[in-house]
């Protein structure tokens, strides 16, 4: 009994272990070099220039994200809310900015903000 419990508490340890998140991800960029930055996650979306040697690049990302509903077994777009009659469908965006602000070429701090980081 006493090798079971063990067992499912080592279990649940690694599997809350395992799920890295979205912020220790980003995270990993501090210290590297924009030139770097730039050749993995491409040109950004939008720069904003602090002073003359600090900038913040924002990378963008919006999508309408298909998933499968359990209780009518088909799939659907979790951006359409379900209507009713007469009503007109609105959409709703999922997004994701990603935020890399970045010292004399180098990356110094990260941060994000959206429904759909990940």
């Amino acid at each position: 009994m006493k090798y079971f419990l063990l067992c499912v508490i080592g279990f649940l340890v690694s599997c809350s272990h395992g799920a890295v998140t979205y912020q220790e991800q980003i995270s990993k960029w501090i210290g590297k070099s924009e030139y770097v930055l730039y050749s993995t996650w491409g040109k950004p979306d939008k720069v904003f220039a602090m002073d003359e040697t600090s900038y913040v690049w924002v990378y963008e990302r919006a999508n309408l994200k298909p998933h499968k509903d359990v209780y009518q077994h088909n799939f659907l777009y979790e951006g359409w809310k379900p209507i009713k009659y007469g009503q007109s469908q609105v959409e709703t965006q999922y997004y994701c900015n990603t935020y890399f602000t970045i010292e004399y070429y180098t990356v110094v701090d990260v941060s994000f903000n959206g429904d759909d980081c990940y």
